[in-house]
């Protein structure tokens, strides 16, 4: 909810008392009880304490996470994004993303596709996710 929220905010380039105002109307049931900060930041750190993670809980669930059999990588990937952001949000982008390629490959149970994704370049996790599947499917056939 929060990352849409502030994409919507930054495409519609809200200033913050109209921001504040825009969430304060979004927010719905219980959630509203999490909308009396006087910022937008304090608004969503109510909302974090009552529904999301904390980033040290994040951080814990990231050093202990390991990829589910039955799990895809691209729900994986997922899974450890949204992690990392929780557990990282105030890094620049950069430092972010390459973050979560480290926790996204070092979570995989098999150790071949570790090696295999540590050693090709790759930008971004879409990519990793495609040569994973790529990796995957050379070893099914």
């Amino acid at each position: 909810f929060i990352n849409q929220f502030n994409d919507v905010a930054q495409v519609c380039r809200w200033p913050p008392d109209i921001k504040l105002l825009q969430l304060r109307e979004a927010l719905k049931e219980g959630a509203r009880t999490c909308s009396r900060g006087e910022t937008v930041d304090s608004v969503f750190d109510s909302l974090r304490l009552r529904y999301g993670l904390t980033p040290r809980e994040a951080r814990v669930k990231l050093n202990t996470v390991k990829k589910d059999p039955k799990t895809s990588l691209q729900e994986h990937a997922i899974q450890i994004e949204r992690l990392v952001r929780a557990a990282y949000g105030t890094l620049p982008g950069r430092d972010r993303r390459e973050m979560v390629m480290d926790y996204f490959c070092s979570s995989l149970a098999n150790v071949g596709l570790q090696r295999h994704l540590l050693a090709i370049e790759m930008n971004d996790l879409d990519e990793a996710v495609r040569a994973g599947n790529e990796y995957l499917a050379q070893w099914i056939l």
